[in-house]
Order: structure tokens, then sequence, then C-alpha cells
């Protein structure tokens, strides 16, 4: 599958949402799908990470699929963008603009290592909320 979901950790924490290679709007909606599906098994908020590091591209029509974001929102409380080229960035740039809903608290970085110290901050910042 072009788009591949785990936890990377065992209390659930981190979802990392790895696309690799090419990739359609159709494995786009089903693997976001599995994501809520996943994090309806949980009861706490999560970090999700889109990992764009692998892939080749986004689809045509991409921005299309902001209604259905906001409409199928995650209760992640970061959404963390990472492996973004330049247009890409710009494609998730306006993304966020145009559908602000869809991903929520969206940080974008440059390498994995740092996502996933955005993503253990995170972790931190909620648990010590409780």
């Amino acid at each position: 599958m072009a788009i591949e979901l785990q936890w990377t950790d065992s209390n659930n924490n981190i979802q990392h949402i790895c696309f690799r290679g090419a990739w359609t709007l159709n494995e786009y909606y089903e693997a976001m799908k599995h994501s809520r599906e996943m994090a309806s098994a949980i009861d706490h908020t999560y970090v999700a990470i889109y990992d764009f590091t692998n892939t080749t591209g986004i689809p045509p029509n991409f921005l299309s699929t902001g209604r259905y974001a906001e409409a199928n929102l995650h209760k992640a409380s970061i959404n963390v963008i990472v492996g973004t080229g330049r247009f890409l960035q710009m494609m998730m740039d306006m993304f966020n603009r145009l559908y602000p809903a869809a991903l929520p608290n969206m940080q974008v970085c440059q390498t994995l290592g740092e996502a996933y110290g955005v993503a253990r901050e995170a972790i931190k910042l909620a648990e010590s909320s409780h």
C-alpha cells in the first residue's frame, strides 16, 4: 500500500502515517478512514505525523480533500507534516489556509527526527495538563 499507518509507541500516543511513492486520492481516503478507526480505540489525544519523506508528490486535486478532512476530523492534538519539498510545502500552506479546521495545530518539520521531537513534547504537555 502506498500509505501505511502505525502506532509508534506502546501507549498509542504517536500515529505515523507514511506516504510512499505515488498514491491516489482513494488511497488517501482509505488511509484517513483507517486512521480514525485506530484512534477510536484509544481514549486520549495523540499526535499524528504525516510523513511525506518518501513520496513522489501529491495527486491531482489534492486540495479537494479539505472538505472531507474537515467533516471527518481526527482527535489528534497536533498534526505534524514532515519531509515536504518546496512545492508540497506551498500546497500544505494553501490547504491549511483554505481548510484550517482540517489539520488543527499543524506544524511542519523538515526531518522525521524533528517531527518526533515535536510529537514527544506535545505528549509531555498533554500528560502534564491532566
